[in-house]
């Protein structure tokens, strides 16, 4: 049996859904890091870039979003069974 690679299908969240490119604009970063309930997820998004969190790239005019570095972010943000998530939260 000959087994082919398909390409994996990465989808933004919405309806319908919408492929995923590799260079996301500002509006797909929100939804694909589901923040479209957000106030501001424009100030959202600039707040994780200021704290070094998330890191945007420049196109011409644009600043767009690799979906890798989106998903990093997401890998640093998940929560796990590390000593950070068993610390008291801070007042």
């Amino acid at each position: 049996m000959i087994m082919q690679n398909y390409p994996v299908m990465f989808v933004l969240p919405g309806d319908p859904p919408q492929p995923c490119p590799e260079l996301l604009t500002e509006k797909e970063a929100v939804r694909y890091l589901r923040l479209d309930d957000n106030k501001n997820p424009s100030r959202t998004l600039k707040y994780y870039r200021e704290r070094g969190l998330l890191r945007g790239t420049p196109v011409g005019r644009h600043l767009l979003y690799r979906r890798v570095e989106l998903d990093r972010f997401l890998e640093l943000q998940t929560v796990g069974d590390t000593e950070e998530c068993r610390r008291p939260p801070r007042r």
